[in-house]
């Protein structure tokens, strides 16, 4: 068994080095506005949530495991001299493949951050995201088996004018 680090632990060990737990994304985007800057979105290239880490990893190594079997790149810093040809790629195929524009989109960010470039693969051009394509928690629930539609027809009639689903408008 030899030395050298596999692609995945090098990539898992990025992601490692890109988690800030603690840290507030909070008070760095109010000090950013302090200094003066003005932004539409913002980002501090690091990760602040745990959810966020588990859907960035499952990202990025299936991009990475995609450049292995594709390309036989088995080497991180050979990925990353080729980050925007290789992204690029990667994006257009799963666009081709009809994957979900919210998927792209995640994977694109998810990327983005992983090699710390924040226009990497502009050039893909992600389709546009329409509500009426969400498929997820828009049929019925197990919780729906004793819910007497009759007697909430008001607020069903709010819910669907915004767009809410029922447990969204609970208290908090």
């Amino acid at each position: 068994m030899g030395n050298r680090r596999g692609i995945i632990y090098e990539a898992i060990a990025r992601l490692d080095q890109r988690m800030v737990p603690g840290q507030s994304r909070f008070a760095a985007k109010a000090s950013a506005r302090q200094a003066g800057e003005h932004f539409w979105t913002f980002s501090t290239q690091t990760i602040h949530s745990h959810r966020t880490r588990q859907a960035y990893q499952q990202h990025v190594l299936h991009f990475i495991n995609w450049t292995r079997e594709i390309y036989g790149i088995n080497r991180l810093s050979n990925v990353d001299a080729q980050a925007e040809e290789l992204a690029t790629a990667y994006l257009t195929q799963r666009v081709i493949d009809q994957k979900s524009a919210y998927t792209v989109q995640a994977e694109r960010a998810a990327l983005r951050l992983f090699f710390q470039q924040q226009d990497l693969a502009d050039t893909v051009a992600i389709p546009p995201r329409k509500r009426e394509q969400i498929h997820r928690s828009r049929g019925v629930t197990k919780q729906d088996r004793h819910f007497q539609p009759d007697h909430w027809q008001s607020t069903i009639a709010f819910l669907r004018a915004c767009g809410l689903r029922r447990e969204e408008a609970g208290a908090p």
